[in-house]
């Protein structure tokens, strides 16, 4: 009988590392054992009917065949710690993301190259750093890139230096100064480039051609726009004017007062006289002569050339120009012969007087005198009440009503008065105007003042009031009895008591209540000023009051207790009532101030110091300032106006042609060129200065000018204009020095300076400030992020990673570097840096663009880590973590599982029995020859052996059948492979050492063909739904030969599926390892059974391989 075996290898392997840490790790080794086996050996003879038939016999030998097997064996390796990898034998510390440009010293710390710096030494160092770390300071100026490596400068062009704080000499230029210019006729070499910056008027790289006429300026560009035969200068493109025009064309005729070409020359015409703009020849107006018209008429003569003469009187002023007189205030007439009539003043007499009430107009000044009476500009305000005489001026002394005269003072009585200031009372006994008339009433009873009637009252009775009522009696014919009490008497015209001071009532029997007093305590104290109220008297006041309650003061003059003291002030001052001190007026001072106040000091007390300056008075009572002739102003401290004089400034001064005049005595002071009182007379010719005592000699064209001398022709200096200018001056005889620098145009009239583009300062020495640039560096630069500007036209120079007109962007995603001008070629989502167009990779990717992802076997950033998993684990290339197949663990998978563990991470335990092995990927029982079951558990029931006790017994009288192998143990008397031979003790086939057993060759056939048709139909799809369920990668068949134990494995065919018979083959093979070989769905079972009559001497086996 044919037995079929299926063995199950399990291969792992493990590389062993050299570490510094311990570690135990498991392992499986091979071993070989041997096994015993019964090997069949067919022979032929002789049998049948007269052993004339041959037959096929077969014998049993018992053979020893070898096996390998694996082992789990443990053992101690080192490896490398944590944050530690192998790397050419050495462990070294592992940097996660990497040191791009730099070295990992420690675990997740590089120690950077030169030039870099950052966690990962991915950062390019910043601006003025360099060195490992990035840690030293650059000391390179003017911009000089810093080298990041070593801190050398490389200078921009136009510096020198180790710093590059040097400028490029006068004539050098570019990196370090090296090259030398070639320019000419004055241009500036850039420092920079070596370019020629031609002065305007040339052109050509060298600046050595003119411009061609009609054209100039800076490259000769421009074209000239000058007109009336100007000529265009090629430098500036300034028009050279001829005579009679200015303007930047020369086409704007000279302005008044200006002439020659350009209009440059300022005429010297003088009072309105018109100046030819070609000549500059004076054409004099009406009252002038000489050559500039600065020369008035003489006194007598008038018109143009002078040539008329005046005929004005009485002082008037003759006009030089018409000859008109102007008269004197109060003369009239064309000649001024005639006096102001009346009612007209000033000059001309054209204007009317404003006076009223008889007052005269001065013919002079129109002011007003008026009579007695009146005052005001016009004397139309009548004095007040109380004033008379000439301007008001004095105080009527009038009383009682009396009428004051406003023209004479005399005071006009009141019926009832007299006397000269109506002071006095009619004597008694008068009455009527003046009192010249007599009262005939007795009894001293007065006439009434006015009409002279006898007025009696009550206790009087006759008709001149001579008889006086008896006492006790009182009233009208003294009728009535008096009924006073305390010492009160009876009013004899009326009856009622007249009660002493303190007592009251009808009768005076009632004294007065607290705060009433006098008679019947009729009045109420009401006392004021901490007065006290008597009952007689009433209030009694204190030293300064007076009045009924105490609440008026001492009248003026008088102080003290009842004011009964007369003050001893004088000049105004105001008295004391309380103690009768003085309180001077402003301008007095002293106890009675009678003493005036001293210099220099005014007001109350004399106690504030007067204001004035130079040497003026001040008012001793209103501080005002009295000031010297030439002076006004509140403090005398302004010198009096032009053209007036003297005391308060008021007089006109007659000083001419720009004299200054003398505020204080109206001497004019000639300015050079003019003389005579009133310097209205010219120098003489060939003479000027000051008061004419200078004499000209004036060479080269020059003229002699009254005031300076002589005026020097441009190009012309010296007292006699006879030195021409030297090289570089500027101005009014050529006594300027100009200081413009760096191609600035140099006004030859004021000297000015107008910068070149980039340049400022009063000499153009100064190249714009940071952030300015152009003419007169007034335009603001618009650079940003650090980028340079250009001075000259504001351009900006941007910095790597920067664009934009004014560098205000960023480098648009994918560019990079100098304007941004370079395409960033990074790839799978790396980081592009637009200063550097450096790639900083995701982790899995490395190469200058990330387009390499990491190798086999590398990891992290810029697969800069090696990968340690092992056993087929997959590693993760960010972050070098190993994904472990099933049946191994740790970190980097190089643990196989421990034995009873199996699957994903070992996380399983095995469950096989009976000494089965457990898969440790898919858990599943490999089950030893005897017994079955999904873990082992269930021996073989008798009748059946082998692996999961698929094989069936053959043996027969109840022999035992072993189930392992299936071997038959015979009973005695039986003997044969199955025991269904019998045999008589004694005989020879009881001595086969082998137990050789002979079969007819139909049933060889027949074994063979059953365990082949079992085989395929059996134990192969068995052994394919095992693979599938258990997710084998691989199953085989396998033939041996008999030389499988010494043979080599040879493989057949790899991963092909067997779709016909014919692929069936008999080969000799030795111990071969196949890959999965499974049944076709199309391939019939009758077809396998005609395809294996070619193999009978082959075993069939399945090997299931991971």
């Amino acid at each position: 009988m044919l037995f079929l075996s299926v063995f199950v290898v399990l291969i792992v392997y493990t590389d062993g590392r050299y570490a510094v840490c311990n570690k135990t790790e498991t392992f499986q080794i091979p071993v070989v054992k041997s096994y015993t086996y019964y090997k069949d050996i067919p022979y032929q003879e002789s049998c049948g009917f007269l052993f004339l038939s041959t037959c096929t016999k077969h014998r049993q030998v018992l053979a020893i065949g070898n096996k390998t097997v694996f082992e789990i064996s443990r053992r101690t390796v080192k490896e490398c710690c944590v944050g530690y990898s192998m790397s050419y034998g050495e462990c070294k510390p592992v940097c996660t993301r990497g040191c791009l440009n730099g070295i990992c010293v420690e675990p997740e710390l590089c120690k950077c190259d030169p030039g870099w710096k950052g966690k990962n030494c991915y950062e390019t160092c910043s601006t003025n750093f360099f060195g490992p770390g990035c840690k030293n300071h650059c000391t390179c100026f003017n911009e000089a890139h810093c080298n990041a490596f070593t801190g050398e400068c490389n200078c921009k062009s136009g510096w020198r230096g180790k710093a590059c704080d040097v400028p490029c000499e006068i004539g050098t230029y570019g990196p370090a100064c090296k090259n030398y210019c070639h320019c000419f006729n004055g241009a500036n070499c850039s420092a920079f480039t070596g370019e020629c910056s031609c002065t305007p008027g040339w052109i050509g790289k060298t600046c050595n051609v003119p411009c061609k006429i009609g054209t100039y300026g800076p490259g000769c560009r421009n074209y000239c726009a000058c007109f009336n035969g100007a000529n265009c200068s090629a430098y500036t493109g300034e028009c050279s004017c001829t005579p009679g025009w200015r303007g930047k064309a020369c086409d704007v005729p000279c302005e008044i007062g200006t002439y020659g070409p350009g209009c440059k020359n300022y005429c010297d015409c003088f009072n309105g006289a018109n100046c030819s703009a070609f000549t500059g020849e004076c054409s004099c107006t009406p009252g002038w002569i000489g050559k500039t018209c600065n020369v008035p008429c003489k006194i007598g003569t008038y018109g143009p050339g002078c040539k008329n003469h005046c005929a004005c009187f009485n002082g008037a002023n003759c006009s030089a120009f018409t000859g008109e007189c102007s008269c004197k205030p109060g003369w009239r007439g064309k000649a001024c012969d005639v006096p102001c009539e009346i009612g007209t003043y000033g000059p001309g007499c054209k204007k009317y007087c404003d006076c009223f009430n008889g007052a005269n107009c001065s013919a002079f000044t129109g002011e007003c005198s008026c009579t007695p009476g009146w005052i005001g500009k016009t004397c139309n305000v009548p004095c007040k009440i109380g004033t008379y005489g000439p301007g008001c001026k004095n105080h009527c002394a009038c009383f009682n009503g009396a009428n004051c005269s406003a023209f004479t003072g005399e005071c006009s009585c009141k019926p009832g008065w007299r006397g000269k200031t109506c002071s006095v009372p009619c004597k008694n006994g008068t009455y009527g105007e003046s009192c010249s008339r007599k009262c005939k009433c007795d009894n001293a009873h007065t006439c009434d003042p006015v009409n002279g009637n006898c007025q009696c009252s009550n206790g009087f009775f006759g008709p001149t009031c001579k008889e006086i009522c008896p006492d006790g009696t009182w009233g009208h014919l003294c009728s009535q009895k008096c009924t006073c009490k305390n010492g009160g008497s009876c009013s004899s015209s009326t009856g009622y008591c007249d009660c002493e001071p303190g007592w009251q009532g009808h009768h005076c029997e009632i004294p007065c209540e607290k705060g009433t007093y006098g008679y019947f305590c009729s009045r109420k104290c009401n006392c004021e000023n901490d007065a006290k109220c008597d009952p007689v008297k009433g209030c009694i006041c204190k030293s300064g009051y007076k009045g009924v309650s105490c609440n008026e003061t001492c009248s003026q003059g008088t102080w003290g207790m009842d004011c009964k003291n007369n003050c001893k002030c004088e000049n105004g001052a105001i008295c004391d009532p309380f103690n009768g001190t003085c309180s001077c007026m402003p301008g007095w001072r002293g106890i009675k101030c009678n003493v005036k106040c001293q210099k220099g000091f005014y007001g109350e007390n004399c106690l504030k110091a007067c204001q004035c300056d130079n040497d003026a008075m001040c008012d001793a009572i209103t501080g005002i300032c009295i000031c010297e002739d030439g002076f006004w102003g509140f403090k005398c401290n302004e010198t009096c106006p032009e053209r007036l004089w003297g005391y308060n400034c008021s007089n006109l001064c007659t000083c001419q042609n720009g004299a200054r005049c003398s505020p204080s005595t109206g001497y004019c002071d000639c300015l050079s060129g003019w003389k005579g009182l009133s310097c209205n007379e010219t120098c003489e010719h060939g003479t000027y200065g000051y008061f004419c005592r200078r004499t000209c000699n004036c060479r080269n064209n020059s003229t002699c000018d009254s005031i300076h001398g002589c005026i020097c022709e441009l190009g012309f200096t010296g007292e006699n204009c006879t030195e021409p200018c030297s090289k570089g001056f500027w101005g009014m005889n050529c006594q300027n020095l100009c200081s413009c620098q760096n191609d600035a145009l140099c006004n030859p009239y004021n000297g000015a300076c107008k910068c070149a583009p980039g340049w400022r300062g009063k000499k153009c020495d100064v190249l714009c400030k940071k952030g300015f640039y152009g003419d007169g560096c007034q335009s603001i630069c618009n650079c940003l992020n650090g980028a340079h500007c250009n001075p000259f036209k504001g351009s900006c120079e941007c910095e790597d990673g920067y664009k934009g007109i004014n560098c205000e962007e960023l480098c648009s995603n994918g560019f990079w570097g100098r304007n941004c001008s370079n395409a960033c070629k990074c790839q799978n989502g790396a980081i592009c840096l637009p200063h550097t167009g450096y790639c900083d990779c995701e982790s899995g990717w490395n190469g200058h663009f990330c387009e390499i992802p990491c190798k086999s076997g590398k990891y992290g950033y810029f697969c800069s880590h090696t990968c340690q998993c092992q056993n087929g684990a997959e590693c993760v290339k960010s972050n070098g973590s190993c994904n472990c197949l099933p049946g191994y663990t740790g970190e980097i998978c190089n643990e196989t599982c421990s034995t009873n563990q199996w699957g994903l991470d070992c996380l399983k335990n095995c469950t096989c029995e009976n000494g089965g092995s457990c898969n440790p990927i898919n858990g599943s029982c490999i089950c030893p020859p005897g017994v079955m079951g999904l873990n082992c558990e269930t021996p073989c029931s008798n009748g059946t052996f082998g692996f999961n006790c698929e094989e069936t017994c053959f043996c027969n009288n109840n022999s035992l059948c072993d189930p392992i192998d299936g071997f038959c143990t015979c009973l005695p008397g039986f003997s044969g492979t199955w025991c269904n031979e019998t045999y008589e003790k004694g005989s020879n086939n009881e001595s086969l050492k082998q137990h050789e057993i002979l079969f007819p060759s139909f049933l060889i056939v027949l074994c063979i063909a059953s365990a082949s048709i079992f085989t395929l139909t059996f134990l192969i799809p068995f052994l394919l739904h095992q693979s599938k369920r258990q997710k084998l990668s691989k199953v085989s068949i396998i033939s041996y030969s008999e030389t499988m134990i010494k043979g080599t494995p040879r493989k057949i065919g790899e991963g092909r599926k067997i779709t016909k018979t014919s692929e069936f083959q008999c080969l000799k093979v030795s111990n071969v390892e196949r890959d999965l070989v499974y049944l076709h769905p199309n391939m019939k079972t009758n077809s396998i059974y005609d395809s294996f009559e070619n193999v009978l001497q082959n075993h069939i086996y399945a090997n299931t391989r991971l």
